[in-house]
């Protein structure tokens, strides 16, 4: 296969006359757009278009298939556990009222995230969203690029914030590219060859660097890494993974309670800055957890935990909001049973991605790499463009996966 059959102008004009004149497609293909690009807009915006997608799907599912689709006995228990799992912590919280008004937007995200993702596994019409979906991704670096140059330019055009907080900005749609950039190395991978697959992630890599987007760039390379890994030795890297994911997240607590990284990682100006501050809290959060251990402190707990007693050399600050750190968060937060029910669902996800063809394989696997790597360093699990985002990666992987006309 070549370029110039798979994104030829007629390739493009009747893949876009085939959405026009499905109209069960104009809300995957405004999806589609809207995924990796509507954040350097606005990220509350890509809060709202999961539960607003998620109504309008099941109303336009209900009406041509006259009913609605069911998701499998996995699925449904993951998401029950999720739900016990939420109310739980809210029972615990320190702050029951901000606790309680959590459950209610995670109840919405992840049942939406759900009925988005098994609504288009009735895929057979989706195909001519991936030509659009690779389409609106080039355009989205682009824009990052133009933001990482001009130091957010747009966002403090467009939002009240100064220039400081327009470059701060700038960062959370790098993260939300590098999440979503893996479905589309699927699309290039399939159609073009891994060359196309190795610019584009060249490509968003340094606009990453413009972009001063640190998780993302981790993420990037983590994800680059498994990648490769998974072509040569697709399966020994799936199992690499689920084990190498499984004792991360139940091991990470201990790892920062017991061991003093402040020897390994020394004391340089970039590390006391950026590197140091976030390793001293993530310290203090591991011996809060292991204080309370096997319990947690509740949903939310970050809001409300002083660090008053926490040795402050690097971090500045009087509350954490949260230890930017997900697996941390869920320690904190679940305590072990949570832990223990992250562990189980990430094993039970590589497992089913081993099992996949290998490309497939190996950019699920990218994928799920990169959202450890950055959930590991940064961001809160429940700000609500994450969430999003994590909703919408499914739903992308699932247009990605649909066959090729034959």
């Amino acid at each position: 296969m070549n370029i110039p059959k798979l994104f030829s102008d007629s390739v493009w004009r009747d893949d876009l006359v085939a959405i026009t004149k499905t109209p069960e497609l104009w809300l995957y293909a405004v999806l589609v757009v809207l995924a990796p690009s509507i954040t350097f807009v606005s990220l509350r915006a890509l809060g709202s278009i999961v539960p607003g997608a998620c109504v309008i799907l099941s109303i336009l599912f209900l009406w041509q298939y006259r009913r609605l689709p069911l998701p499998s006995f996995g699925l449904a228990s993951i998401w029950a556990a999720f739900m016990a799992l939420i109310v739980y912590a809210s029972l615990i919280a320190l702050d029951a009222d901000y606790a309680w008004g959590r459950v209610g937007k995670l109840a919405m995200f992840s049942f939406s995230a759900m009925m988005i993702w098994i609504c288009a596994q009735q895929g057979h019409v989706l195909r001519p969203l991936k030509t659009v979906m690779v389409g609106i991704m080039g355009i989205a670096i682009l824009f990052g690029l133009m933001e990482g140059l001009t130091d957010g330019w747009f966002f403090w055009l467009t939002h009240d914030v100064d220039r400081l907080g327009a470059v701060l900005a700038a960062n959370r749609p790098m993260v939300v590219l590098a999440l979503m950039i893996w479905p589309v190395v699927l699309i290039l991978a399939e159609r073009v060859g891994v060359l196309a697959v190795a610019g584009l992630l060249l490509g968003i890599l340094l606009v990453s660097f413009t972009a001063e987007s640190q998780s993302s760039q981790l993420g990037l390379f983590a994800g680059s890494v498994v990648l490769s890994l998974a072509l040569v030795w697709p399966r020994a890297t799936g199992w690499a993974c689920l084990v190498g994911g499984a004792v991360a997240i139940l091991g990470m607590p201990f790892f920062f309670a017991f061991i003093d990284l402040n020897q390994a990682i020394g004391e340089s100006a970039l590390a006391r800055n950026t590197i140091l501050p976030r390793l001293e809290l993530w310290a203090f959060v591991g011996e809060k957890v292991i204080d309370l251990f096997p319990f947690g402190y509740g949903l939310e707990a970050g809001r409300s935990i002083s660090l008053a007693d926490m040795d402050q050399t690097y971090f500045q600050g009087s509350l954490m909001h949260h230890p930017h750190n997900g697996v941390l968060q869920i320690w904190l937060e679940f305590g072990l049973i949570g832990a223990v029910g992250a562990a189980l669902a990430w094993m039970a996800l590589i497992k089913r991605v081993i099992e996949m063809n290998r490309w497939p394989a190996a950019t699920s696997l990218a994928g799920a790499g990169c959202f450890l790597v950055i959930a590991s360093v940064s961001h809160g699990l429940w700000q609500s463009w994450w969430v999003s985002a994590l909703a919408l990666v499914p739903f992308l992987f699932a247009v990605a996966n649909v066959p090729e006309k034959r």
